[in-house]
This record gives C-alpha cells, sequence and structure tokens, in this order.
C-alpha cells in the first residue's frame, strides 16, 4: 500500500533513506563480484586458449614413459612423416622422432603426406602386415605417454616391413 510523501513523518523518511543507501551499496557490491566473477571467466578462457594455441612438444615424464614402452622395439626402424605447410606440425614431428630415436628406434623423416585426401589430426599410423605388433607397442606407448588422447588413424601399407607415424595438425 502506497502512502502519500504528506503523511510521512521525517523519521520514516530517514530510516526510507538509509535503506535505499543500504540498497545501493549492496546492488554495487553485487555488481563488483559479478564483475570479478567474470573477471575469473575471462582469464580462464585466456588460458585455455593459450594452452589450446601453444605448440606441442615431449615433455621429460613423456620420453621416458616411450623409452620404457618403446624398449621392445630397439632397432627397429620407423619413419615419421608430417602434414605439409603446418610449422606446429614440423616442430612436434621433429620433437617426437628425436624422442623416439632416445628409445632406441631408427628413426627417419619425410615430409610427403601418406594421408592426402583425408588428413588425421593428432597421429595417424601407416602399417605393414608384418609390423602390426609393432604397431599395436607404439599405439601403446603415445597413449601411455600422454602424447595422444584420441584414436589414432591407421591405414595399410604397400611396404609390409614399413612403419610410419604420421605427425598432423593438433586435434
Amino acid at each position: 500500500m502506497w502512502t502519500s510523501f504528506t503523511s510521512v513523518s521525517i523519521p520514516e523518511l530517514q530510516s526510507l533513506r538509509t535503506h535505499l543507501v543500504m540498497l545501493t551499496f549492496a546492488l554495487g557490491a553485487l555488481t563488483i563480484l559479478a564483475g570479478m566473477g567474470i573477471l575469473r571467466v575471462e582469464n580462464r578462457i585466456i588460458k585455455l586458449q593459450n594452452a589450446r594455441d601453444a605448440d606441442r612438444d615431449v615433455t621429460a615424464s613423456q620420453l621416458e614413459t616411450l623409452q620404457t614402452v618403446l624398449a621392445s622395439l630397439s632397432g627397429r626402424s620407423l619413419t615419421v612423416s608430417v602434414v605439409p605447410n603446418s610449422p606446429e606440425a614440423y616442430r612436434f614431428a621433429e620433437a617426437v622422432r628425436t624422442a623416439m630415436g632416445k628409445s632406441g628406434l631408427n628413426v627417419s623423416m619425410t615430409g610427403e603426406d601418406p594421408f592426402p585426401h583425408q588428413t588425421p589430426q593428432g597421429f595417424g599410423l601407416v602399417i605393414g602386415v608384418a609390423r602390426q605388433k609393432d604397431a599395436a607397442v607404439l599405439r601403446e606407448a603415445l597413449s601411455k605417454s600422454g602424447l595422444s588422447t584420441e584414436h589414432i588413424s591407421s591405414k595399410t601399407s604397400g611396404d609390409a616391413m614399413g612403419l610410419e607415424l604420421f605427425v598432423g595438425p593438433k586435434p
């Protein structure tokens, strides 16, 4: 029920003014808190975008895992190929090639894309029929090391003894 201001006493007006000031301060505080929450969310988005945009690399712990899992393939050959026209993928392929070499594999690198019509993201495998078991060990090493967290596309190689690890663009 509304009351005319002419019938409101001075103490009641002062009380209303006090309540109005308190509500204004509360609204201001809520606005500041909401702004801080938005700022935190924006900062988190920026961090996620930076992580997404950062180059992939092989960490020391990933190298250790690769060396452990790939020990049974020591002395065997592996070709690392990389998607053309991607400096980030090339740098990562170089890091992977180096890590695989430190794991005891005889590694060569090529710039040819074995998946010219449907380039997989992350990794792909081209597997010779005689290298199926080696490919399974390689998949396990990539998965256990955390280098690959997604499905690795594969296709059969015309070379029965061939095993090729393709490094594609970031997933």
